[in-house]
């Protein structure tokens, strides 16, 4: 019997709200449908969340998994790592969809470099990898077009809180975001 999943994982749904608060800007990106990039992030959020708790009530899993937000409030930065340290998270991983650039297509995670003074780099990468092959994988499977924009040493917003990996998809994504069933969640969330 494979050993049982066991952790904390804060998932934290980038921007929300109205206003800038603490470096978060509220939304910067708009699918080609019209949905904005706060409620894409908050809506992945809940699936994998919910993709979670069937695994730890099904009993392959016992992980702990929370929000930075659950609503489209929009939290600063540092309030955004507060959530993952002060619940003694082992990961703490940010989803954002990007609209940078129209013919970009894919998914990248970025990852502190070690340069940022992160002290379990290997890990992080290693987790950044899971989730991207995951994701891209995912993706793949809806949009042919789709690149795999790889894992990067990045500096974030986050480069002077620790967190694991930042996950960035562009709203082409969204489809396959929507259209998921449980098999493609349990894909996405055994990372």
């Amino acid at each position: 019997m494979p050993a049982l999943a066991k952790g904390i994982v804060v998932l934290d749904p980038g921007h929300g709200g109205f206003d800038p608060v603490g470096g978060s800007s509220p939304n910067n990106a708009v699918s080609f449908s019209g949905v904005l990039e706060k409620a894409m992030t908050l809506e992945m959020s809940k699936l994998i969340r919910a993709a979670i708790e069937s695994s730890n009530q099904a009993g392959s899993a016992d992980i702990q998994v929370m929000l930075t937000r659950d609503s489209d409030v929009n939290l600063g930065l540092s309030a955004r790592a507060t959530v993952a340290k002060s619940n003694a998270a082992d990961i703490l991983l940010s989803l954002h969809f990007n609209g940078f650039d129209k013919q970009v297509r894919g998914t990248e995670t970025l990852v502190r470099p070690i340069a940022d003074g992160t002290v379990n780099h290997a890990d992080d990468r290693a987790f950044a990898q899971r989730i991207q092959k995951a994701v891209f994988e995912t993706i793949k499977g809806f949009d042919a077009g789709a690149n795999d924009r790889g894992v990067k040493d990045q500096n974030s917003a986050f480069s002077t809180t620790p967190f694991s990996a930042t996950l960035r998809t562009t709203p082409s994504a969204v489809p396959a975001c929507s259209r998921s069933s449980s098999s493609t969640l349990r894909r996405l969330t055994s990372c």
